[in-house]
């Protein structure tokens, strides 16, 4: 499926009229015919998030401090008279500095939650399926974390642009070195598929989908039955200097629809609103405190008008 795409990439351009008002996922491919939302999320530009009604909503700490956002009240309560100590520091010294492995972020969220919440519970090597039409189109490696009663998924935004990479250079040949086209082409798809804003990658939102339909499958049988599926995301920035970030995300179950039943026209307000919240890492001394505060937020509005 990727080989054939690779024919056709050179002629997309993602900078191409958008349709706005709500159609089927199916009509939105029969009147973009080279349109190819869920062949592989590595592609996906901001025109695929418009298309499928996805919005990024910026917030900075302040604003995770407001009314903007209301903290559930299952989460653990942040524990006073804790201190960052020597192994922390010294992994948060390392962190300020450069990308760190999955290992050390690992480490260094479990550390910090630790000091906020108390106990912590990590599952590593944890997958999300992305699917279309029941379909798996592509799977997200991820660590579930869960502090207290709060949970939310770890993930290692840094592999995006390696996985990129891997999708864009030339076929491994004995000559690959001697492929100065190939590698040009590479170059090429490299700068249009990568995001100015590493923050803000399309791939990223299709990982906070991927989760709210596996969250759906396992909530299935609740009652009532559920109108959206809460999906909370933390990750490290991989521009300087380095910081975490979190998505917050209520996802409709009208939203995850589209994607079961493309052929059907959606309703009105099954658009996705994502709210990501950049926390820096210094001071260290709170930073516990701030990265729990922001995770739990609880963004229950609508922002249509502060779209960014």
């Amino acid at each position: 499926m990727v080989i054939a795409l690779r024919h056709n990439l050179d002629e997309d351009s993602p900078n191409s009229s958008i349709a706005q008002r709500p159609v089927s996922i199916k009509r939105i491919i029969a009147l973009h015919p080279r349109e190819r939302l869920f062949v592989q999320p590595l592609l996906w530009t901001n025109r695929q998030l418009a298309l499928l009604g996805c919005r990024i909503h910026v917030r900075d700490e302040a604003s995770c401090g407001s009314g903007l956002g209301v903290v559930p009240r299952d989460w653990p309560a942040p524990k006073n008279g804790n201190r960052v100590d020597g192994k922390l520091l010294s992994l948060l010294t390392r962190l300020r500095k450069r990308q760190p492995i999955a290992d050390e972020l690992e480490d260094t969220v479990r550390r910090l939650l630790r000091l906020a919440s108390g106990s912590v519970l990590l599952k590593p090597n944890r997958v999300a399926s992305l699917e279309f039409e029941g379909r798996s189109c592509a799977s997200f490696p991820y660590c579930r974390i869960t502090a207290g009663n709060a949970t939310f998924a770890l993930f290692d935004a840094h592999d995006i642009a390696q996985e990129r990479y891997r999708l864009f250079k030339p076929p491994p040949t004995k000559f690959a070195a001697m492929d100065l086209p190939g590698v040009q082409r590479c170059n090429r798809l490299l700068k249009r598929y990568m995001p100015t804003e590493h923050e803000k990658d399309p791939y990223l939102v299709a990982f906070v989908i991927a989760l709210a339909q596996q969250s759906r499958r396992h909530m299935m049988q609740q009652e009532p039955a559920l109108s959206a599926v809460t999906v909370r995301i933390l990750f490290s920035s991989k521009r300087s200097p380095i910081s975490f970030n979190t998505f917050v995300a209520h996802v409709p179950v009208t939203f995850l629809h589209k994607l079961d039943t493309p052929a059907q026209e959606p309703p009105l307000g099954s658009d996705l609103d994502i709210h990501h919240c950049r926390v820096s890492l210094e001071p260290f001394e709170n930073l516990p405190h701030r990265l729990l505060h922001c995770l739990a937020r609880d963004y229950a509005e609508k922002t249509r008008g502060q779209n960014e």
